[in-house]
């Protein structure tokens, strides 16, 4: 397997991650992956500076731009605060202090059961607060 191959491969395994995550580190990882694949199809063939690039495509998107992008977020996110205690819900049951998936305004969420108590499937949750990509809930109690 060539070098750009693995490259390719580390860079799309870094944005995997940042998918599952929301934490926006490892997509600079991915850029700066992606950066040395441009770099090798241009003719760069040294895994030292393959290196260099990465390291340094990466730590300096990571270093300028992730803080522009986390309040980036934060403001559009701000929108979601008026979710907040809305009901909803749950598909599947989810234990306490667990995760689970829930559907919600029409997109899958990863929710967190913050209670002491389970969530029932088909049963009533309260959403506590949102946080990135995680809705954080607590059963309803009637």
């Amino acid at each position: 397997m060539s070098a750009t191959w693995i490259w390719l491969i580390v860079a799309l395994v870094c944005i995997v991650i940042e998918v599952g995550t929301a934490t926006f580190t490892f997509l600079f990882f991915g850029v700066g992956a992606l950066v040395v694949v441009a770099c090798r199809v241009v003719g760069l063939d040294s895994w030292m500076y393959e290196s260099i690039v990465f390291g340094v495509i990466s730590v300096l998107s990571l270093a300028l731009l992730r803080g522009k992008l986390v309040a980036a977020l934060q403001t559009y996110s701000k929108d979601f605060k008026s979710d907040v205690d809305q009901e909803i819900t749950v598909g599947a049951a989810i234990a306490p202090k667990s995760e689970g998936s829930v559907e919600y305004q029409g997109s899958q969420w990863t929710a967190v059961n913050e209670s002491d108590l389970p969530i029932a499937s088909g049963s009533k949750a309260r959403i506590v607060r949102i946080s990135g990509v995680k809705l954080f809930l607590e059963p309803k109690i009637r």
